[in-house]
């Protein structure tokens, strides 16, 4: 019996696929399983047993995490402000749960990211800390950057849509020296605000102004992910870089079936069946208003920019890498994806070209 979980990330009648083939697209760009639906073939017993398994799973999290009990909304800037107003004072630890304290790795992978940007170089650098929240991330950056004896070199300019949230990154005790700062803006429209949303009373940061930008587990947060990749693109400097970690759906091959548990039932399946019926609709949706982020670090290289003298600006791929950490129980429920990609000169033609790619998926 074929149980089908979700459809696929890009629906393909026949013609999607053709198009993407004559421009130039590959399996490294656009990998199969995002054409594919996500079906179990098995009996109903396995199915049953895949059910209960997910509602045994959900008994802590909602005795524990307690989430928010309305409905899903538009996930829209306004939900966020409502789930972050409620869920600041909780978030550090709520997140660490969430991840079985996994972020925290995932926030170091960011401050080595901004010290392998450095790379020794003696002159100013600025990064851009995008979704900083309450600076969790961006204390960990600066630590990397003290520790490197750096910190009169780096200066870190955090930003998020939620004042509240940002409140508590501005009570948070950074290193002596530290340079650092947060602003209340909205990733589809980078402003240094002081406090402000409003564009009409908020700066404009200019083109080219930070040397590396971050975005840590938070651009599921962002319902126009696109936008916002457009806006950091026109932010970055020439070559300066940009970090993005966050969950990503589980990929099949990346878990070992071997493991002791598969008597009682493949990992893979399980870690499908945890994602599209828990992670995705629970976790980051209901508790902390995010969308499925997956197809965010397929989309992200064909992100494309123009500047005021008719330059073309794109991304190329430094590198991508996927892992399912082990969360409670040691069960593979904890998928992460990691992207650096680069700021650099395009043609018009290669501009176009990833337009024309990006608007099929």
């Amino acid at each position: 019996m074929k149980h089908i979980l979700r459809p696929p990330y890009i629906p393909d009648d026949g013609t999607v696929g053709k198009k993407l083939n004559e421009l130039g697209v590959t399996t490294s760009d656009l990998p199969p399983f995002l054409f594919k639906e996500v079906a179990f073939k098995c009996g109903s017993v396995i199915w049953l047993w895949l059910k209960f398994c997910q509602w045994f799973l959900r008994i802590p999290f909602y005795l524990i995490l307690r989430p928010r009990k309305e409905p899903l909304g538009e996930l829209d800037a306004q939900e966020i402000l409502r789930v972050y107003d409620k869920e600041a004072a909780w978030y550090d630890i709520k997140h660490h749960l969430t991840t079985y304290w996994w972020d925290t790795v995932w926030r170091k992978h960011a401050a080595e990211f901004v010290i392998d940007v450095i790379n020794g170089s003696n002159r100013m650098f600025k990064v851009l800390d995008v979704c900083s929240g309450t600076g969790l991330t961006a204390w960990y950056i600066s630590n990397k950057v003290s520790r490197a004896g750096l910190s009169n070199r780096v200066m870190i300019m955090g930003i998020d849509l939620c004042k509240r949230m940002l409140t508590g990154a501005k009570s948070r005790i950074f290193p002596a020296g530290a340079q650092i700062e947060f602003s209340c803006s909205d990733a589809t429209n980078l402003v240094d605000g002081n406090g402000q949303v409003d564009p009409d009373e908020a700066v404009r940061f200019d083109h080219g102004t930070f040397d590396a930008a971050t975005i840590m587990c938070g651009i599921g947060g962002i319902k126009d992910s696109i936008k916002a990749f457009e806006q950091i693109l026109r932010v970055l400097k020439e070559g300066g870089q940009l970090f993005v970690s966050d969950m990503h759906c589980p990929i099949p091959g990346y878990v070992d079936d071997r493991s002791w548990s598969k008597r009682a039932f493949p990992m893979m399946r399980f870690a499908q069946a945890t994602w599209y019926w828990s992670t995705v609709p629970i976790a980051l949706g209901i508790l902390w208003g995010w969308k499925d982020p997956t197809m965010d670090f397929w989309q992200l290289p064909f992100i494309t920019y123009t500047d005021e003298h008719e330059q073309n600006w794109g991304f190329s791929v430094v590198r991508r890498n996927f892992q399912i950490e082990p969360w409670w129980l040691r069960l593979p429920l904890s998928p992460v994806c990691e992207i650096v990609v680069r700021k650099e000169h395009i043609s018009s033609e290669e501009a176009e070209r990833r337009r024309d790619i990006l608007s099929l998926i």
